[in-house]
């Protein structure tokens, strides 16, 4: 169980999505905590399963490997080396796999007392969770990687954990087929490499789940009338645990609306929501889901929105501030430069100048500085933004609202999510 970890494969194809580097992901599990709980257990499915994989190849990002050439793992070699660790253990890392069915019996025979779980998914970007643990005390559950699989297990589907983070996730769904059954339905979306030899090298097939996953919500929504949320009929089931969810990356904005599709009592049900969007692979669905929800959010006090190359036109910065949730309390929201210069933007000065806005709400921090993810804003457009930025913060400190100061709490964890551009606390607001 070495806490050292390889780097991660890079490719010179342009990203369909984004992936996190191991030792991104290594410095995540280990600064992601409230003082509650001790440093993670670590288990390496890598280094604690006996594998024979024949072949493997890397065909760039955003694609799902799928080898032919069959590789084993050894649940017999796995339970004795469990069976090592504390089976009072709060706080577990799995990193560079995710485990069987099998292998999550073994987990949850041996553990009692797990309340913080790390699960990276590694190479294969696959999420298996039909036996996940149900009799941990989980009160966080961070998922890194998974890509175009069908979420099962109650523990989300059911909001048992009251703390949820999905991390650079793409594509997750949350009721309808799974990857595999997908996969079957559309030749369209697997590519197969032959090997040299077929005999003993049959190749590789390669799976698009991203593309699997939008066609299939395309084609089962697109019938449906969304009725926005107008009436909404909570569905009779367990009041749900889950308070706080993340979404960090890659698709966010377009993940929760599908959770919202599927299971609308666990979005309803949130106290925090925080949405990081990387914009170039998110919104195939629109925002109009999630901001006609939004006003049907009660217990929703906290709200934060980072929305890389967001439009403007989109409905969840055009709407935003006329369908915040009833009671929210905090308002944090990062967007791009170019919005500082667009009339909606004017538009939300004027909501915060003599608009409407929920009475309880407390705190706002709106930031205009992102360009791209690898490069800054020019500084006079930087300075523009900032301008705008202050004139809407000066209108909320007019109105009693406290006025934050950004700080992008994720990006100073995870280093490939940039942190507020060094510039905007410094520059002048001064106009000649």
């Amino acid at each position: 169980m070495s806490d050292k970890m390889q780097d991660g494969i890079e490719s010179s194809a342009p990203p369909i999505r984004e992936t996190p580097k191991r030792k991104d992901w290594q410095s995540c599990a280990a600064r992601v905590d409230d003082g509650c709980f001790p440093e993670p257990t670590v288990i390496d499915m890598e280094k604690m399963n006996v594998r024979k994989i024949e072949e493997v190849h890397h065909a760039g990002e955003g694609y799902s490997m799928r080898s032919r050439a069959a590789y084993e793992r050894n649940v017999g070699n796995f339970a004795p080396s469990i069976a090592l660790i504390n089976p009072m253990t709060e706080c577990l890392e799995i990193r560079g796999d995710t485990p069987t069915n099998e292998e999550w019996d073994v987990l949850g025979a041996h553990f009692h007392n797990v309340k913080k779980l790390y699960v990276s998914t590694g190479f294969h970007e696959c999420w298996v969770d039909d036996r996940f643990p149900l009799n941990w005390p989980l009160e966080f559950l961070m998922i890194s990687d998974a890509t175009g699989e069908l979420v099962q297990t109650p523990a989300i589907l059911e909001g048992l954990v009251p703390h949820v983070v999905l991390y650079l996730t793409c594509n997750l769904m949350f009721e309808g087929p799974s990857s595999d059954q997908l996969s079957k339905t559309d030749e369209d979306a697997m590519t197969t490499f032959p090997g040299k030899d077929g005999a003993t090298d049959p190749g590789v097939e390669i799976v698009n789940r991203p593309e699997l996953v939008i066609k299939w919500m395309d084609d089962d929504h697109s019938e449906k009338t969304i009725s926005l949320f107008d009436t909404v009929v909570m569905e009779a089931e367990k009041p749900s645990r889950l308070k706080k969810l993340e979404i960090l990356g890659n698709d966010a904005v377009d993940a929760v609306q599908r959770l919202l599709l599927a299971k609308d009592h666990l979005i309803f049900g949130l106290e925090h929501l925080n949405l990081r969007s990387a914009g170039y692979n998110d919104f195939y669905s629109g925002t109009h889901i999630l901001i006609a929800a939004l006003a049907h959010m009660p217990n929703l006090k906290q709200l934060e929105l980072t929305l890389e190359g967001i439009e403007p036109n989109e409905p969840i910065v055009k709407d935003l501030l006329t369908c915040l949730p009833p009671n929210l309390e905090h308002l944090w929201f990062r967007g791009p430069v170019g919005l500082a210069k667009d009339p909606v933007f004017r538009e939300w000065i004027e909501v915060f100048r003599v608009g409407t806005l929920p009475t309880s709400l407390k705190s706002v921090c709106v930031a205009l500085d992102m360009l791209t993810r690898r490069t800054l804003a020019p500084v006079e457009e930087l300075r523009t933004a900032k301008v705008a930025c202050e004139e809407l913060l000066g209108a909320a400190r007019a109105r009693g609202i406290s006025v934050e100061e950004p700080f992008d709490h994720w990006a100073n964890i995870i280093r490939i999510f940039p942190q507020i551009d060094g510039r905007w606390a410094s520059l002048s607001t001064e106009t000649s």
